[in-house]
C-alpha cells in the first residue's frame, strides 16, 4: 500500500507552510507539489486561496512530492486552473497547508489567517470550475463593469429580473437561453455559489491588498466584479 503524505510539525508559533506546485504542461497531468515552511515574518511572496473545500467524496489526489494527498473535486480544479506551464507556483491553501489532523495546529493557524491574507500578493476567489454559462458571465461582468451610470445598472438588472420572474415554462427558457439569458446570468452569479455565504469569506477579502475572481477559466479583478454585482 502507499504511504500516504503527513505533515511535519511546525517549528515556530509565527511559521506556515506553503505549497510549491510543480508545473505541467496539459491540464490532465497529475498535480505534485511540495510543501516549504517559511515565517510570516519573512514575508514570503505567495498567493492564497479563498474558496469552499467542497464534497470529500470521491476524492482527488495531489502528490507530496511523491505521497499521495486527498482533496476534494473543487480544490483539484482549482489547482489545475492556477497550475503554470513553466515555473512553480507558490500557494497557501488552508486545507492542505494545515494539517488538519492536529487539533492544535488548526486553533493556532487560524489566529494566523488574517495575517496570511493580508500578505499574500493576492487572493484568488474561486467559484469552481463553472458551467457552459460561465463564459457569458464573465463576458458581461467585464463589460457592465465598464459603464458608469451605476444608476443605469441598477435599473438594467431589477427591470429584467422582474421580467423574467413573470415569464413561465418554454418562452422563459427561450429567453434565458438567448440574449436576456446573458444579463440573467449577470444578475444571479454573485448569489448562485456558496462561497458567498461562507463564515471566513468576509476575513479572507477584506484584508487582501489584491483579488481575483476566477471560475472555470474565465476571470475577472474584483474591482470589476463588485462594480457588475
Amino acid at each position: 500500500m502507499e504511504e500516504k503524505f503527513h505533515h511535519h510539525p511546525l517549528a515556530a508559533a509565527r511559521s506556515i507552510r506553503l505549497l510549491k506546485l510543480a508545473p505541467a504542461h496539459t491540464y490532465s497531468e497529475p498535480l505534485t507539489c511540495e510543501l516549504d515552511e517559511v515565517r510570516l515574518d519573512d514575508k514570503p511572496a505567495f498567493d492564497a486561496l479563498s474558496y469552499v473545500w467542497g464534497d470529500s467524496k470521491k476524492p482527488e489526489t495531489i502528490y507530496c512530492p511523491i505521497r499521495p494527498f486527498s482533496i476534494t473535486r473543487n480544490c483539484d480544479a482549482a489547482l489545475r486552473r492556477l497550475r503554470n506551464s513553466t515555473q512553480p507556483c507558490v500557494l497557501w491553501i488552508d486545507a492542505i497547508c494545515i494539517d488538519q489532523t492536529s487539533l492544535d495546529e488548526r486553533n493556532k493557524q487560524v489566529l494566523l489567517m488574517p495575517d496570511i491574507y493580508k500578505l499574500a500578493k493576492r487572493v484568488v476567489v474561486w467559484l469552481g470550475k463553472g458551467s457552459r454559462a460561465t463564459g457569458t458571465c464573465f463576458t458581461w461582468l467585464h463589460r457592465i463593469s465598464k459603464l458608469n451610470d451605476l444608476t443605469m445598472i441598477t435599473q438594467i438588472s431589477d427591470i429584467l429580473a422582474k421580467r423574467i420572474k413573470k415569464i413561465d415554462g418554454e418562452l422563459r427558457r427561450t429567453l434565458l437561453e438567448g440574449e436576456i439569458g446573458k444579463y440573467q446570468c449577470f444578475i444571479e452569479l454573485p448569489f448562485a455559489d456558496i462561497y458567498f455565504w461562507r463564515v471566513w469569506t468576509v476575513q479572507e477579502i477584506g484584508v487582501a491588498k489584491k483579488l481575483t475572481v476566477m471560475s472555470g477559466k474565465h476571470e475577472v479583478t474584483w474591482e470589476d466584479f463588485t462594480k457588475a454585482a
